[in-house]
Order: C-alpha cells, then sequence, then structure tokens
C-alpha cells in the first residue's frame, strides 16, 4: 500500500498545485490511518509511511517552485510528527498487550492456586470423614458396652471406674464431634430450624451440662438471661454456647465464667459468654476462628483439636447473626453472639422438654440390629438386652431373614437399627429396605448409625426418609428414640 502511495506521488500527480495539494489531504488521512490501525507494529509504520511519503518529499523538494518546496517541508514535518505519534502509539499498545498477557497468566496463575486449593480442601475433607469414621466405631461399642456393665453391676465400688471410662469416652467423642462438625458444615447439610427460645432455659440446659466439668476445674458458672427470648434454631444455638462455655472453663479454670443475654435496639439480641481468666492477645485474636488453631500457651491435657471456634464463627453465620470477641492480656475474654430478631418469638408462649436421666421403659420390644462390626453388633445386644428387649441381631438382611424365629414368623420387629455401611457393596437403606419387604410394612420404624462424615455421603443420607444417628450414640439418644417408637 505504501508503495502504491509513494508511486502514485511521483509518477501520477499533476504539477498543478491544487491537485497537488488535494492529493497530500488524501495521504495524510490514509497515513493516519496507517499509525491507528498498525499501532502495535512500529517498524511496519515506518515502512508504510516511508515508501508512501518520502517519494514525495523529494518530488516537490526538486521541482524547484517555492510552493513545491514549501509543500516538502511540510509534508517533512508531517512525517516526522505522525513518526512520534507511531512511536508513542507503538510503545502504548506493546504495553497494553503486556498488560493484558500479564493479566492473562495472573488468572491461571490464580486458577492453577484455586484448583490447588480445592483439591487440599477435598483432601481434608475426606482425611476428616475418615478419621470420623474410624474413631467412631470403637468408640460406639465402648459407649454401649459401659452402659450395660452399669446396668448388670449394681456395685458401688466399681461406679468409680465407670465414671473414669465414660469420662474418657466422652472427652474422645468431643474431639470426633468437632470433626463430624465441621464436615457437615463442609458438606451444607446443617438445617436450620427456628423456633421462638426462650434464653433462660437454653443457659439452664448449657449451665446443667457443664456444672461437673466448671467443678473439677473449680469455675463458678453464672447467668443474666434477662426476659429475652428469640426465634432462632434452639439446638445450633446450644452447640455454640456449649463449645463457648466448654472453652472458657479449659482455658480459664478458677475463674467465673457469665452467660448474659439482652435485647439491643428493636431486633438485635446480644449473647455473651465471659470469663476472667488470662484473655487472649490481641494478635491472635482474628486467627482463633481458624480451623486447627490452637492459641498459643494452651496445654495438650485441655484437649481439643483447635475446630471449637471454627464451628462457633460457622453456626453463628448459618443462624444469620454475627460473633465478636473482647479480650484484654489478664482480664478475661468475652464473646458476643449477635442474632437478627424479627419479633416472632416476643410474647410468645415456649414450651421446654424435661430432661430425664432415667431410661425409658423399653421392655418388650423386639429389635432388628444390623451391624458389620462384631463388637459394636455384640455391645448392642448386651445393651438393648438389658433394656429387657428382645433382639435378632446379624451382618445383613440375609442373616436376619435366615433366622429360625423369624423363618418361622414368631418374631416380627417393632424397629430396624442398621448401621449404614455393612460391608462390601452392602448399605444400611437396601437391607431395611429388604426386612421390611419381607414383614410387609415399608412403613417399619428404622433407624441409620453412621460414624461417616464425608460431604457426599452426608448429603446422600440428608435427601432420604429414614432418621439417622451418628456414632458414637449415647444410651440416652438410642433409648430415647426406641421409646418414640413403643407401641
Amino acid at each position: 500500500m505504501g508503495v502504491t502511495w509513494g508511486y502514485a506521488g511521483v509518477f501520477l500527480v499533476p504539477d498543478t498545485t491544487l491537485e497537488q495539494v488535494l492529493f497530500i489531504l488524501f495521504l495524510s488521512g490514509t497515513a493516519a490511518g496507517t499509525v491507528a490501525t498498525l499501532a502495535s507494529a512500529f517498524f511496519a509504520i515506518v515502512i508504510a509511511l516511508s515508501t508512501s511519503v518520502i517519494p514525495l518529499i523529494i518530488r516537490l523538494a526538486f521541482e524547484g517552485q517555492f510552493e513545491q518546496q514549501l509543500m516538502s517541508g511540510a509534508l517533512v514535518m508531517f512525517f516526522m510528527a505522525m513518526m512520534a505519534t507511531a512511536r508513542n502509539a507503538s510503545g502504548v499498545m506493546t504495553m497494553a498487550l503486556s498488560l493484558r498477557l500479564d493479566k492473562t497468566e495472573l488468572v491461571a496463575s490464580l486458577e492453577r492456586e484455586r484448583h490447588e486449593l480445592d483439591i487440599s480442601n477435598r483432601a481434608k475433607t475426606r482425611f476428616l470423614a475418615a478419621a470420623s469414621h474410624d474413631l467412631r466405631q470403637p468408640l460406639h461399642a465402648m459407649n454401649l458396652t459401659v452402659a450395660a456393665y452399669r446396668l448388670r453391676e449394681k456395685s458401688n465400688h466399681l461406679e468409680p471406674m465407670f465414671d473414669r471410662v465414660e469420662r474418657s469416652v466422652q472427652a474422645m467423642e468431643g474431639l470426633v464431634n468437632s470433626l463430624l462438625d465441621i464436615s457437615k458444615l463442609d458438606a451444607g447439610t446443617v438445617e436450620v430450624n427456628p423456633t421462638p427460645v426462650l434464653i433462660e432455659d437454653v443457659f439452664h440446659t448449657i449451665s446443667s451440662e457443664a456444672s461437673a466439668m466448671a467443678a473439677e476445674a473449680n469455675c463458678e458458672i453464672s447467668m443474666a438471661p434477662g426476659d429475652v427470648s428469640v426465634r432462632t434454631d434452639r439446638v445450633l444455638l446450644e452447640s455454640i454456647l456449649r463449645n463457648l462455655v466448654g472453652n472458657a472453663i479449659r482455658h480459664a479454670p478458677g475463674s467465673k465464667v457469665e452467660l448474659s443475654a439482652q435485647r439491643r435496639g428493636n431486633n438485635d439480641i446480644v449473647i455473651s459468654v465471659a470469663d476472667n481468666g488470662p484473655g487472649i492477645h490481641h494478635d491472635q485474636q482474628e486467627r482463633v476462628f481458624e480451623e486447627f488453631y490452637q492459641v498459643e500457651g494452651t496445654s495438650t491435657d485441655q484437649g481439643g483439636l483447635g475446630l471449637g471456634l471454627a464451628i462457633v464463627k460457622r453456626l453463628s453465620s448459618l443462624l444469620g447473626g454475627e460473633i465478636n470477641l473482647n479480650s484484654t492480656d489478664g482480664k478475661g475474654a468475652r464473646f458476643d453472639i449477635t442474632l437478627r430478631d424479627h419479633g416472632s418469638a416476643t410474647n410468645t408462649k415456649i414450651l421446654t422438654a424435661s430432661r430425664s436421666t432415667d431410661v425409658p421403659v423399653l421392655n418388650g420390644m423386639k429389635l432388628v440390629l444390623l451391624e458389620d462390626d462384631k463388637d459394636s453388633r455384640a455391645a448392642m445386644l448386651d445393651l438393648v438386652s438389658a433394656w429387657g428387649c428382645e433382639a435378632i441381631a446379624g451382618k445383613s438382611a440375609k442373616d436376619i431373614l435366615g433366622n429360625v424365629v423369624v423363618a418361622d414368623g414368631g418374631f416380627t420387629p417393632d424397629v430396624i437399627i442398621s448401621d449404614f455401611q455393612l460391608g462390601g457393596a452392602r448399605e444400611g437403606p437396601a437391607e431395611i429396605a429388604k426386612i421390611q419387604e419381607h414383614f410387609g410394612d415399608l412403613t417399619l420404624p428404622a433407624v441409620l448409625l453412621t460414624g461417616d462424615s464425608s460431604p457426599d455421603l452426608l448429603r446422600r443420607i440428608a435427601g432420604g426418609q429414614l432418621d439417622v444417628l451418628h456414632k458414637p450414640i449415647t444410651p440416652d439418644t438410642l433409648a430415647a428414640f426406641l421409646f418414640s417408637h413403643k407401641g
């Protein structure tokens, strides 16, 4: 294109001034367009401008007339201006392309890091699920075995031993339950079921549960619930407060732990857990809500995995609230949970369930137990037998249906209790369905027991129709479930 314009300028443009001026105007427009079009290729612009403009400059300079020499000088200035513009445009374009490449590389790098983070998170979740399952199975058997022996061996001198074993099992349960809570939150299977809740009743529940632990740590628990109620999920709120009170007792032995609640404005409820212990240093206050982070100076005999406050923060968000920490070295710590109350709980009559430590009367209930782990199966049989239940146990529906008593029609269960994973490819829901079909009752009550906290599995279970209890199961929990289905 440049050569064509150069040829035209030398050989085709007439000698008259008017035609030469018009040609120069057209050439100038074309040159400016060339600079804009080829801004990213400076050397291409140099070649195009040189071949199109310089031949005409030379012709006009040597024609000898003043007008032509003046136009030649103007073209020289135009050429220099276009070259400067081309250099600047090329620099800007090169920088823009470089930035775009850098941005592309940055996006690719961030994508790689995100992918690696996803892999890491999935690996962590799989680890938590596997650890929970492997720990829950023996804990489940231990829990039921201790309960069964306690019922059978009514001896005062054995009570302290049973107490020590139960405390050890409960401590291990606390660790495993923390793993399960995190896995359930990762899986998105935690549902919020808001109901009117009287804060005073929640405080009494938490205080009662923590009383033995507080006495052992020489802590005093006080309550100032006020006349406050809120519409929220009571189970999740109790889990939050249970973690906070437990933390306060463990990390501030000998201190006063205070639970308080107050209404702030028209819609906010602030629930606080405070202690007058050593406090938390300011440079650790942001990190205490991270998973697996433990405050420096925490002794190993206090137990825990550093998950409690991470669970508290995520549960608070799940309830639509937020949690804040206020602490000064040597002056204790206070955690404030702010919940939004839409007024539906105010002046609402709230019914509270009474708690009983007595085992419900289960005498005469007929149970089917499906469990592939022989220790857990034996422990479950011992416990329900001590409750006066009649039970048939096996590893699969085939074992149960092949039992002589069942085959002869002399046994119809009231409830089916089944582990989720029964070895190999067998799973509880399918085995339960076979037994229900055999007895001609697809609504026969059944409950799944599982120690697996895999998010995928939790989502599958949550989408089913069966009740689910997570191992390790306390005898009280199992007894309450059975009692609710006693005819």
